[in-house]
């Protein structure tokens, strides 16, 4: 029996138990391979780690993550330890798991000095991840193939329209003629518009909505996607009301499973910026908690372990529609684990995440912290509440810092947020 005195276990540990060792191998993505702001995004999953976990890392963002821990440092806000990163050299364009295989050698020499390792964690799975397990000799939870299935658009609304969960008609078309004959088929439906989306996009990247009209300009823009996978088009659903992100940690079974949080996304022109809690859009939905337990219960099926994110889409009379899975990190999962990390509980505190805050060119972390301090925002140890930075990584090359906000309503998260939209048209030095 547990001792009325031991430390409650956080959403982090029950999701990845023990010491893991953690690989934001965030470019093994397929949808955001080659785009160069990623590379400055790795940070993002780092500081939602125990003191006790380990992480390796690209040498090339050392100086970043030095300052990362040093603010979380001056915060008070536990992260792992510094000796429990390993800094790699890798080469320009190659990926970091790439770079772990190569340099296994030094990889196990590092493994020797850290706390025992228990569990793998990469930010995705991939051929690459599962490699590096095998080599390493390390537990991971799954596959790359199952993370595969689960994260294709096209497939996973296929399967899942077939076991009754709402989705809007789409297909997967491989060719103009394919697309023209089911833009027909839409407008016939009563469709007025096409969401285009890359089978396998991520954080709103390579997802698009459109006129009819525009379908074959967009055909031919991404022509090497459509031959080599192909594209899905789905029929746009007018009158939103939320586009909720509700995510678990899929387990054996459903009683295995973890629910994590759920939040409302900020979309801008289908580019995800960031998510503000809000459990009322699943909990108070039973189609919506039934079509996520339908999820879940085919990811499982299909093999999945690990954390899932599952996007809906809510119309206005309250009828949510499946939109997609992303079997990996999510964009709130930073905010949500540091949420119940830091307060217990990732539904009974107002959080949210903005992961694109536009910053004027040359603003410094500095800057950035300043500005912050200066307007009253930066999280404070005392009450707990305030903007955390979650990665500051990007802010020197892309201009772009990623945060978590925590207040004591949602209207003060919305306000916070408002005021960082702010900072790209205003100074912030």
């Amino acid at each position: 029996m547990k001792s009325p005195d031991s430390p409650r276990k956080t959403l982090k540990q029950k999701v990845m138990p023990g010491n893991v060792l953690h690989i934001p191998n965030i470019q093994d993505e397929a949808g955001v391979e080659g785009l160069k702001a990623i590379e400055r995004y790795k940070l993002r999953s780092l500081m939602v780690l125990d003191p006790g976990d380990s992480s390796i890392l690209p040498v090339n963002v050392q100086e970043e993550t030095v300052e990362m821990l040093h603010i979380y440092d001056e915060l008070n806000v536990p992260h792992l330890s510094a000796e429990n990163i390993f800094f790699l050299d890798v080469s320009e364009g190659e990926r970091l798991s790439t770079a772990v295989l190569r340099n296994k050698q030094a990889v196990e020499q590092f493994l020797k000095y850290v706390p025992g390792v228990d569990l793998f964690v990469p930010f995705i799975h991939s051929t690459d991840s599962d490699t590096i397990a095998e080599s390493l000799g390390l537990h991971i939870q799954m596959n790359a193939a199952s993370s595969e299935i689960v994260n294709d658009k096209g497939l996973s609304q296929q399967e899942l329209r077939r076991v009754g969960v709402d989705t809007p008609l789409g297909r997967v078309v491989h060719n103009l003629d394919e697309a023209m004959v089911f833009c027909d088929e839409l407008t016939k439906a009563g469709y007025k518009e096409v969401m285009f989306k890359i089978t396998r996009s991520a954080s709103g990247m390579g997802v698009f909505q459109i006129p009819f009209d525009e379908v074959p300009k967009y055909m031919e823009k991404y022509k090497e996607e459509v031959e080599a996978r192909g594209v899905l088009l789905d029929g746009f659903i007018p009158g939103k009301m939320a586009s909720p992100n509700i995510q678990y940690n899929i387990g054996d079974s459903e009683s295995d499973d973890h629910f994590i949080s759920c939040s409302d996304q900020i979309l801008d022109n289908g580019v995800h910026l960031g998510n503000i809690n809000d459990s009322d859009l699943y909990f108070g939905n039973d189609a919506a908690r039934e079509n996520v337990r339908k999820t879940r219960n085919w990811a499982r099926q299909r093999g999945y372990r690990g954390i899932v994110g599952i996007d809906l889409y809510i119309t206005e009379d309250g009828r949510p529609y499946y939109m997609e899975t992303n079997a990996r990190f999510n964009g709130s999962t930073p905010a949500a684990l540091l949420a119940d990390k830091l307060h217990g509980s990732t539904i009974h505190v107002p959080w949210g995440a903005q992961n694109n805050i536009g910053l004027p060119k040359g603003t410094t972390v500095n800057d950035f912290l300043a500005a912050l301090d200066r307007d009253k925002l930066l999280y404070s140890p005392d009450s707990k509440l305030g903007v955390l930075p979650t990665n500051t990584s990007a802010i020197r090359t892309h201009a772009k810092a990623m945060v978590a906000v925590f207040a004591k309503t949602a209207e003060e998260v919305r306000e916070v947020l408002a005021t960082l939209d702010s900072y790209k048209s205003s100074s912030v030095a």
